[in-house]
């Protein structure tokens, strides 16, 4: 116990002894530094619009900010020198009111010029965790600025400002330009996608024993994957904020998992599939009650295409839950046939006859070797069982020819 307690005040006083080496002083936050003065090209109307966006990524909030009020103070400037103007047009005497006419478009030009700015400003201030009210007043602003306008202009200002926007760099032709810029990423991205995809679809068929589902898949998925960071890279490039985006997704991921777990669940089934390839594209598959030829596998479901041509769907879940009969595996397949014959004498020349008319069948195989039997013995008729190997997709055909054949040799020998 003694031992315990020296080893504890120990401790204590060595920690003490180390707290008065650092003041406390020393662990507190350092202040924020004081905001940089700004640059001339920041606080000029003249500087363009993309190289004053450029200009905004460093600076801090308290920089923004102060970048805001400034340009607010311009903005006002200007648009009490289109109030002015506008005053002038509707109420002053006839010279003043052509020359206020004259110089009213420009001077709104100016002003939206401005406006476009501070909106910049505003929308960077945004993305660093401003205030939240400040840039709201900021763009009640606007609002109201560009309501006034359209309130109190007539209709003869209203045309000019709207060939104004339509002509301008920043305004219609901006607007033309970006749809210009869209259809050609679109376009840039399909082709890309589409190329990736055919490679894709390439590269995974020289495997060895890989599935065609598979390689279909894959394919697919290279594709999607390629127009979302198409989509998303164009967001980016507009100035579209994306994180919110991804924010949104990891915060509802559990609730999509939990509303979506029958999907997840077939999207795993279907990998199953996919992996271990119970069966592939166009192979004949019975897979419960459904029967016929698999068409395809997407992540949802099985989709196969019945006898009669009729299409069934079946979800992935229940394809991998189920027993699988794959009848297109092996290259060749065993029929049996089955008939019923009078009993009489003379029943080992006609088991003779039938091995003729087997062997003479083309479409069945010499190797291995056909064979015949009695199944069943009755009182007054036996069964006669036919067994014999062809290539699967003569099953049918062999089957039906047979029937045919063995009819017109019990027909001879006097047995139908």
């Amino acid at each position: 116990m003694k031992i315990s307690t020296i080893k504890i005040a120990s401790i204590i006083f060595i920690t003490l002894s180390l707290a008065s080496l650092f003041p406390a002083a020393s662990f507190s936050q350092p202040e924020d530094k004081a905001p940089l003065p700004l640059s001339d090209e920041l606080l000029n109307n003249e500087t363009p619009f993309t190289e004053l966006a450029i200009l905004l990524s460093p600076l801090s909030v308290t920089e923004l900010q102060t970048l805001a009020d400034h340009w607010f103070q311009n903005v006002q400037v200007a648009a009490e020198e289109v109030a002015q103007a506008q005053i002038a047009y509707r109420f002053g005497q006839p010279e003043e009111a052509l020359a206020a006419q004259a110089a009213l478009p420009t001077k709104i030009r100016v002003r939206n010029d401005l406006l476009r700015k501070l909106s910049e400003i505003a929308r960077s201030l945004e993305r660093k965790g401003g205030n939240a009210d400040y840039i709201a007043q900021l763009r009640y602003y606007r609002n109201a600025l560009l309501y006034s306008d359209m309130r109190f202009s007539d209709l003869r200002t209203k045309f000019v400002r709207l060939y104004m926007w339509v002509a301008s760099r920043d305004g219609g032709g901006a607007l033309v330009l970006g749809a210009m810029g869209v259809a050609l990423m679109v376009g840039i991205a399909i082709a890309a996608a589409g190329t990736v995809r055919a490679l894709t679809m390439k590269w995974v068929m020289q495997i060895p024993n890989v599935s065609k589902l598979l390689a279909v898949f894959l394919s697919k998925s290279a594709f999607w994957i390629i127009i979302v960071l198409a989509a998303l890279m164009m967001l980016v490039s507009y100035g579209i904020d994306i994180t919110p985006f991804f924010a949104l997704i990891g915060g509802a991921s559990f609730i999509l998992a939990f509303a979506f777990q029958d999907t997840l669940s077939n999207l795993a089934s279907g990998l199953m599939i996919m992996i271990n390839r119970p069966f592939d594209e166009g192979d004949y598959v019975e897979i419960g009650t459904a029967t016929g030829k698999v068409q395809s596998v997407n992540i949802i479901a099985t989709r196969i295409v019945t006898p009669d041509n009729r299409t069934v769907v079946v979800p992935n879940k229940q394809v991998w839950g189920a027993v699988i009969t794959n009848s297109s595996i092996a290259q060749t397949r065993r029929v049996e046939m089955t008939f019923s014959i009078p009993l009489r004498d003379g029943a080992e020349r006609i088991e003779e006859k039938v091995k003729e008319v087997l062997e003479m069948q083309p479409l069945i195989l010499k190797n291995p070797a056909p064979q015949t039997g009695w199944s069943k013995i009755g009182t007054t008729a036996a069964d006669m069982t036919m067994r014999f190997w062809v290539k699967k997709q003569d099953t049918s055909s062999a089957q039906w020819d047979l029937n045919r054949k063995v009819k017109t040799l019990f027909k001879e020998l006097g047995l139908a």
